[in-house]
């Protein structure tokens, strides 16, 4: 009797103690560290500085300036099929909640059998009849399912050779990315703006200026990814 009542509050304690609401979170800002999100870093050593640029943009430097530029700098040229510009996201979310039929059937089952064992002559009490209950649901919990965080963004991506995709990205988060950010195709991966929007005079007069001014105090170099 004893040991049953103290299975009983055992049970109702952690039950309760399930119920209660979480504190609240405090506020705090950070870098997104994601994969896919992390776009253009700062590099402190410009000899590991990466060039990543388009071939439409690539390909209308004169030789010279390729040399010029390939000289200072490793270049990473993506073809037009590689990479783009979303143009439109829709999302979609395809979660599915935690089941608890198991839990309740176990439950059901185990004070069943234990009635039915008190009327064919066996004992019975209140707090046995409550702990075989709460030892059931647990027990048929193991039949419950946890919940599933899934998420689908479909993607209208404008590529680089001026043709249009659909990529479909899945996964437990539900923070995608913006209309308007340069991406790999088909990774998905956040490129330099520059990559998608910068022309070869542009593209010229940033990388041989700032190799020709000079490696300075506190220079700052960006790896482009």
């Amino acid at each position: 009797m004893r040991y049953a009542s103290s299975i009983s509050v055992l049970c109702v304690a952690a039950l309760v103690g399930c119920a209660s609401s979480a504190p609240p979170l405090p506020r705090h800002v950070s870098r997104v560290q994601e994969p896919g999100f992390t776009g253009a870093q700062v590099a402190a050593d410009s000899a590991s500085s990466i060039l990543v640029t388009s071939s439409a943009t690539w390909t209308k430097l004169s030789p010279i300036q390729q040399k010029q530029i390939q000289a200072r700098r490793t270049v990473k040229v993506l073809r037009g099929d590689e990479y783009g510009l979303i143009a439109d996201v829709q999302s979609a979310d395809q979660s599915t909640p935690a089941t608890y039929g198991g839990a309740a059937l176990g439950s059901g089952a185990a004070q069943a059998l234990y009635i039915g064992r008190a009327l064919n002559g066996g004992s019975y009490t209140p707090a046995m009849h409550l702990a075989v209950g709460l030892l059931g649901g647990v027990a048929g919990s193991a039949l419950d399912s946890q919940a599933m965080q899934k998420h689908t963004h479909r993607y209208t991506v404008q590529m680089g050779n001026g043709e249009v995709q659909y990529l479909d990205e899945t996964k437990s988060s539900q923070f995608r990315h913006s209309i308007g950010v340069c991406v790999t195709v088909p990774g998905m991966d956040q490129l330099s703006q520059r990559v998608c929007l910068e022309g070869p005079e542009e593209l010229a007069a940033r990388i041989l200026s700032e190799t020709s001014a000079g490696d300075g105090v506190g220079a700052v170099r960006i790896v482009e990814r």
